[in-house]
């Protein structure tokens, strides 16, 4: 399936978001985690005030920001983690009492740095195995 189609399907799944709902916009560079998964981000406008349902199952809770949050360097940070055996700096968003880390942080700093020329750093180049 391509990234589109998976997307879409997740989407539904986990937020029972439609596809006639969303309007796509394009995809950024794929992303590689530390257990060298493959993320093909894709990204798409919704409308405002669309109330999607939540699957309990698939998330420990759900929040929405404003998009230019993800630009602002104040909460924006790098950690250095470690998995026991290889220690990495990872991107870490602090917003409130939500903190958004690892590859979902990483998505949503390279779609700051397109959108916002956000010029955020990640230390390490999230398109190749770590």
């Amino acid at each position: 399936a391509t990234p589109w189609v998976t997307a879409l399907r997740e989407a539904q799944e986990e937020v029972g978001l439609g596809r006639e709902q969303v309007y796509p916009l394009g995809e950024l560079l794929p992303l590689v985690t530390r257990t060298e998964f493959e993320v093909h981000p894709c990204v798409a406008r919704v409308p405002i005030g669309l109330q999607l349902r939540v699957d309990p199952a698939e998330f420990d809770s759900v929040f929405m920001l404003p998009l230019e949050i993800f630009a602002d360097r104040a909460v924006f940070r790098l950690e250095r983690m470690s998995d026991g055996t290889h220690t990495r700096m990872v991107p870490h968003y602090r917003v409130g009492a939500d903190n958004i880390w690892g590859v979902t942080a990483a998505v949503l700093a390279q779609l700051a740095n397109v959108a916002y020329d956000a010029g955020l750093d990640l230390q390490r180049n999230w398109t190749e195995k770590p």
